[in-house]
């Protein structure tokens, strides 16, 4: 199973707020365990081995350029 979630709301920092930070650490890391979690249940279910993988993406620019 392949998990790749990347989301960035990009503002400068002082513009953020920490529901802007929330959403993010919700997709980007809760949404990728709660996958790897889902397939990891049905791997054991099926008896078969399998294989999580996970992916990130580099931001560019500087998610706060005015920082």
């Amino acid at each position: 199973m392949i998990a790749n979630a990347g989301i960035a709301r990009v503002a400068p920092l002082l513009d953020c707020t920490e529901e802007d930070f929330q959403v993010q650490i919700d997709a980007n890391l809760i949404g990728v365990f709660n996958s790897d979690v889902v397939a990891a249940k049905q791997f054991i279910k099926q008896g078969t081995p399998g294989k999580l993988i996970n992916a990130a993406r580099y931001v560019h620019p500087p998610l706060y350029p005015l920082l």
